[in-house]
């Protein structure tokens, strides 16, 4: 005899949270005592306390991905103007 659940919980997956670039995960002493806060879904009051595992979220976001605009703020601007020999000398 064989069962199938539709809509049942998922066991054995790790939140979303715990990846996620956006997330802060405050943990105390005690399993029971973790906050996790949501900074991609901003509302008028700041970020959203999540209260339980994520299994898809939509401003979900890898630590190792870079927004445009962060290249931009490292990059480094050559504006032609200087005459000196580029390259490698030898």
């Amino acid at each position: 005899m064989s069962f199938k659940v539709h809509g049942g919980t998922a066991k054995g997956f790790e939140s979303l949270c715990n990846s996620c670039r956006y997330s802060t995960r405050i943990q105390g002493f005690a399993d029971s005592q973790e906050v996790v806060l949501c900074g991609g879904a901003i509302n008028s009051t700041g970020n959203i306390v999540i209260k339980w595992p994520v299994a898809r979220c939509n401003q979900y976001m890898t630590p190792d991905f870079i927004h445009q605009n962060e290249l931009k703020e490292i990059a480094i601007i050559l504006d032609g103007t200087h005459k000196r020999t580029r390259g490698f000398q030898e």
